[in-house]
């Protein structure tokens, strides 16, 4: 696999399986090049899961944190289409082959994210305070007349949060 140069960033390449590097140049006071060494970056995950890499914007000097399958999906599929997402055809986010990548809407990324189980919704919602069998009970007991107030504190949740349940708002998927 070759690298190809990465549209919009001078001195970056990246390969079809998401390796990425950059041509660092050395120059002297006068401006003429002393040395070119070539780098393999350091990927990593960042805190949404998705594999990154830190490039230098050669205007201003600063680091970028940028998504390794951003930069293989531009360079080897083009430029991205207003309105679309980048989706991960096995809902691995840390996957950034160019075979597991296309552009796609965002209905039809979400859709993605359910068949594969990686959505957020339900009890994968990091903010999530309760369990789907949690949601269950608390409608069985809505149900028997068991007051949303009371529900909400054996919960330690708000009772706007009780009503959303009841009324269908939230927890759609249970």
């Amino acid at each position: 696999m070759e690298f190809k140069p990465v549209p919009g960033w001078k001195d970056y390449f990246v390969r079809q399986d998401g390796t990425v590097k950059s041509k660092k140049v050395y120059r002297n006071k006068h401006k003429r090049t002393i040395k070119t060494k070539i780098v393999i970056l350091k990927s990593f995950v960042n805190n949404h899961g998705y594999l990154c890499v830190n490039l230098v914007d050669g205007k201003t000097n600063r680091r970028i944190q940028t998504r390794v399958h951003c930069l293989v999906a531009s360079t080897f599929i083009g430029e991205r289409p207003d309105g679309c997402d980048i989706m991960h055809l096995d809902g691995n986010k840390t996957n950034p082959n160019l075979s597991n990548l296309r552009y796609g809407s965002r209905s039809c990324n979400e859709a993605f994210k359910i068949d594969h189980g990686t959505a957020l919704i339900g009890e994968n919602h990091h903010q999530a305070k309760l369990k789907e069998r949690d949601v269950l009970e608390i409608r069985r007991q809505l149900k028997n007349g068991v007051r949303g107030v009371v529900l909400a504190d054996r919960y330690n949740i708000t009772p706007s949060a009780i009503c959303s349940i009841k009324r269908g708002r939230s927890w759609q998927s249970v």
